[in-house]
């Protein structure tokens, strides 16, 4: 047991986790070996075979408080997040004062349960428990900014970075405070923390020097996507000047959007591959690469300000043959705006009960005359459309041959007059063709979309729609739905048609 403890603690989890294996073989029904051993393995990224390892040793020891803070822990990681708040509770009645799951048990509480009070008495008992403790600040840190306490959560994050200025999710959270206020100076600096994880998007190009915004010519630039495709296209705003500074650009983004980026950066070399991708062969037959830069960290050098983000028109160009088959399949729909629709985004770990609105909710949207409708959800919503034209007698076209390809995606929004949608990637596609779009966006809204305001800097044509309040999407609803009927009655039609 003492040598596998000694391999941990070295970080060399795969020798620790072969050590635990021999003490359970010797011993099965010993139960810190098998929550040491759950522990290698999770550290190893071998989930399923830790939850296995957490699960026998509750079999043999039920009150074992690590057991179930740790279950909890891989059931969070996978959005179970009902589970792991029953871990959390338990964990933390067996071990009273057990800081690490009250303060757990909080975040899941107001991120993923919206059960906000209980939130903060969770995390009130891990402060009272362990005063200072980081992860408990940090957590309440986030709490306040759901709540749109912004300078309180500043405070907390402040406390957490003058104990220790190494915890990089007070750094990160910070910095997304920061960029919503538009400082973008202080902003960009602390988001640079996300770069500090484990995670994968960074580490597969850890061979390459990082990239510090100076002018490279003559050498190639690899500038490569991370997080979402919203992300990818809203930081895509800033390759041409990337482009710019080097003597080549390779582009390493998502499959979906290979071909949108390799028409609308002619010059630049464009891989398509997941994130995950291990193979990474194809290096092999583009240029050298000298430098290395992810998308995130653009921003960084070219938008420092707010008057750094450029007033465009567009930087991404759908297919033109693509174009015209949307237009045609469009006005077969017959007279009036066509406007896209998208009402559900992100996932329960984004948020998405916060983000999403009911199709039916939309209802003073869809009976505004003079508008044709079309769903750009890339959900499975014909029940919802369905459901609709029943009670409401309103109808949305769906065209599932749309949705599954983005660059056909991308020819149907450029195609259309106007989109409305929630938070989700299809703004930021819009946005970067240049289309017209209006987004419904909640109280408190991702980062993205500025603290306050009716438009946000990346995309001049995009207009926001703000709750006046939280869940109250009336207002808002009854505000757009106002603004199309006067848009269609001016029978709108955009510039290029």
């Amino acid at each position: 047991m003492a040598e596998g403890v000694d391999h941990y603690r070295e970080g060399d989890f795969r020798r620790a986790a072969a050590c635990f294996e021999q003490c359970v073989a010797h011993a099965h029904d010993d139960a810190e070996a098998l929550l040491n051993l759950g522990l290698s393995r999770q550290r190893l990224g071998e989930r399923e075979e830790a939850a296995d390892a957490f699960a026998l040793a509750l079999a043999f020891r039920p009150d074992c408080a690590e057991a179930h803070f740790n279950l909890g822990v891989l059931e969070l990681e996978a959005g179970a997040f009902e589970s792991a708040a029953a871990r959390f509770e338990e964990a933390a009645r067996l071990r009273p004062g057990y800081a690490e799951a009250l303060s757990n048990l909080g975040l899941v509480r107001f991120r993923h349960l919206a059960r906000f009070d209980a939130a903060e008495a969770a995390l009130g008992e891990a402060l009272a428990a362990r005063p200072g403790f980081p992860g408990a600040l940090c957590n309440l840190g986030m709490l306040r900014q759901d709540q749109g306490r912004f300078e309180e959560a500043l405070a907390l994050y402040d406390e957490v970075l003058r104990a220790d200025p190494g915890v990089d999710e007070a750094r990160l959270n910070r910095g997304l405070i920061h960029l919503a206020h538009g400082r973008y100076a202080q902003g960009w600096e602390d988001y640079e923390a996300r770069k500090r994880g484990s995670t994968h998007f960074f580490r597969r190009f850890e061979r390459y020097p990082e990239w510090d915004g100076r002018p490279v010519p003559g050498r190639t630039l690899l500038v490569y996507g991370e997080q979402g495709l919203g992300d990818e296209i809203m930081f895509a705003s800033c390759v041409r000047e990337a482009m710019a500074m080097a003597g080549r650009c390779v582009i390493d983004c998502s499959p979906k959007l290979a071909a949108l980026f390799g028409r609308s950066f002619p010059g630049a070399i464009v891989h398509g591959g997941p994130q995950s991708e291990a193979d990474l062969a194809w290096l092999e037959r583009v240029p050298a690469i000298d430098l290395r830069v992810p998308s995130g960290s653009l921003p960084r050098w070219f938008r420092r300000s707010a008057a750094a983000f450029p007033r465009h028109a567009g930087y991404l160009a759908a297919d033109p043959p693509k174009l015209e088959r949307w237009r045609a399949r469009l006005g077969a729909l017959g007279p009036g705006l066509k406007v896209g629709l998208s009402w559900r985004g992100g996932t329960a770990r984004t948020r998405r009960d916060t983000r999403s609105i009911a199709l039916a909710a939309l209802a003073p949207v869809l009976g505004v005359g003079g508008a044709r409708f079309v769903s750009l959800q890339y959900t499975d919503c014909r029940e919802e459309i369905a459901a609709l034209e029943a009670s409401h007698r309103l109808g949305v076209a769906h065209w599932p041959d749309a949705i599954a390809d983005y660059d056909e995606t991308a020819a149907l929004v450029a195609a259309l007059d106007l989109v409305i949608s929630v938070q989700t990637a299809i703004v930021h596609l819009a946005g970067a063709l240049g289309r017209r779009a209006w987004v419904l966006v909640p109280a408190v809204p991702e980062w993205r979309y500025g603290a306050s305001g009716a438009g946000m800097p990346w995309y001049p044509a995009v207009e926001l729609f703000r709750q006046s309040a939280k869940e109250d999407w009336g207002r808002a609803i009854g505000a757009l739905a106002g603004r199309l009927t006067m848009l269609a009655e001016c029978d709108f039609r955009t510039p290029d048609e």
